[in-house]
């Protein structure tokens, strides 16, 4: 732990040190015209903001294109706070590596579930980072639970939803012992998707936690404690049941409102209870993030989520967040059909791919939760990185739009970035 410490006072030294906001016309124009296209104003979503946070050698901008929710003219800016969904994922990996380069109650991600759950049998032969990298064949809860996707529905600002049959289901049958649930295929055979794995770190984090202290605290303090706050990130929050609660009253203004907007004819599988039950459109800000947990909950600005992702992919001797060692294990890839290794696929909560548009190999991901898209991208050939995010889902915007193909928003704001750099 006093290692842990140590981290922390270099990191927060580092992220000072590198705090600086500079608006840039050019990035303000990229998201502006995105706006143009798919805003509120142009009658396709709901979107009303996009701010853009880029940086690289010699280059450090930021943009605010937009306004806090749809009924307002108060602008976004540096302070402006989204939901990132699964880029918790990250955290939550970055935790369980700290432990392990700690040798924290000799804890390592190549543990089996059984050692750290003996009451999960049947997932007991997994590895933690099987579980980390989505080939455990841990079933995925969320996605697989219409039951509760219709609670939650029907109970959207119900912050105790866990006295619920509902939720019970969800929790206590797909995390209870006595369920037995079996795995979806023998562990490190395939990979699927699977929040319910990332619930289970959650609970692992705070296990060890405990038994290191034989003090309880959430998962979601500790993830503050030894990653949000040694970075310095001034407006990152990880809230257990109303997004509001850990975001202090000054800044209650700067959460941005996110707004449910799919026609239900044209619904991805992952909302698809949603979208039959959701008025269309339906501003979900105050939504309860228990659905959430610790597989999707954060939220965040996109500078803080930039400083964040450029100590992530960087070791600890030059700034980052974690030790060389435990860098590559967070970075080493598997397929996401077969799960065996390959040079592009998922990491630890990461996704590493060739980005066809630019022919270039990135660290990305997509956070999606019920009204909002958050995405980074780090280049680590160029050392340029840059995040964005909007404050609506919906069925004219797709993954293509954003990330990968030619007349995409992330090329654009790369090819201006490139310019930009000292080094192209």
């Amino acid at each position: 732990m006093k290692k842990l410490m140590a981290l922390s006072a270099l990191l927060l030294s580092y992220s000072v040190a590198h705090a600086v906001d500079l608006t840039d016309p050019g990035l303000k124009q990229i998201g502006d015209d995105f706006l143009s296209t798919y805003g509120i104003a142009s009658g396709k979503t709901m979107i009303t903001a996009i701010p853009i946070s880029a940086e690289c050698d010699g280059y450090k901008g930021d943009s605010y294109s937009g306004t806090v929710r749809a009924d307002s003219k108060m602008p976004i800016d540096e302070n402006s706070i989204f939901q990132i969904g699964s880029i918790t994922k990250s955290f939550i990996s970055v935790v369980l590596l700290q432990y392990e380069a700690e040798g924290i109650e000799g804890f390592s991600i190549n543990d089996t579930v059984g050692k750290w759950f003996p009451e999960y049998p049947a997932w007991g032969n997994a590895t933690i980072k099987q579980v980390m990298n989505m080939t455990s064949g841990i079933p995925d809860g969320s996605t697989k639970t219409p039951v509760y996707m219709k609670m939650v529905v029907a109970h959207p600002y119900d912050f105790n939803m866990d006295k619920r049959a509902v939720l019970e289901y969800n929790y206590n049958n797909m995390l209870n012992p006595k369920t037995g649930i079996p795995l979806d295929f023998t562990p490190g055979t395939s990979w699927s998707y699977s929040n319910t794995g990332y619930t289970l770190l959650g609970v692992l984090i705070q296990k060890i936690h405990f038994q290191h202290t034989g003090y309880p605290r959430s998962a979601e303090e500790i993830v503050i404690d030894n990653v949000v706050r040694p970075l310095g990130l001034k407006n990152t929050y990880f809230p257990i049941k109303h997004p509001f609660s850990p975001i202090p009253l000054s800044k209650l203004h700067n959460l941005v409102h996110g707004y449910f907007n799919y026609n239900p004819s044209n619904c991805p599988d992952d909302a698809k209870w949603f979208c039959e039950l959701l008025p269309h459109p339906t501003d979900v800000t105050e939504y309860s993030m228990r659905e959430g947990n610790t597989a999707g909950a954060m939220e965040s600005t996109v500078d803080d989520v930039q400083a964040y992702i450029r100590a992530l992919f960087r070791p600890a001797k030059q700034g980052g967040i974690l030790p060389k060692q435990q860098l590559a294990e967070l970075t080493t890839l598997v397929d996401e059909e077969t799960g065996q290794p390959s040079s592009e696929g998922y990491g630890l909560g990461i996704v590493g791919a060739v980005v066809p548009s630019i022919n270039l190999f990135a660290y990305r991901y997509g956070g999606a939760y019920l009204g909002y898209i958050f995405e980074y991208v780090y280049i680590p050939e160029k050392n340029t990185s840059f995040s964005f995010a909007i404050n609506s889902r919906s069925d004219v915007i797709d993954n293509g739009d954003l990330i990968g193909e030619e007349n995409s928003i992330a090329t654009k704001i790369y090819n201006y970035v490139s310019s930009k750099c000292s080094v192209n």
